[in-house]
């Protein structure tokens, strides 16, 4: 697989609870949950795929 190191993602207003679904990169289509919001990061929790993907924040 090959796809770059970094991705653009913009979030407004998440909150742990939020259903997403991830719009680019890899996991792109995936539906996620918002488990923890961070300045520097996001803790998404992709249940389909049974793991857990940390997103650093620019």
């Amino acid at each position: 697989m090959e796809t770059p190191d970094t991705y653009d993602v913009e979030m407004d207003a998440i909150q742990i609870g939020d259903r997403i679904t991830l719009e680019s990169g890899p996991f792109s289509a995936q539906e996620a949950i918002v488990q923890e919001v961070n300045k520097t990061h996001y803790i998404l929790v992709l249940a389909s795929l049974g793991c857990v993907l940390k997103m650093k924040i620019k």
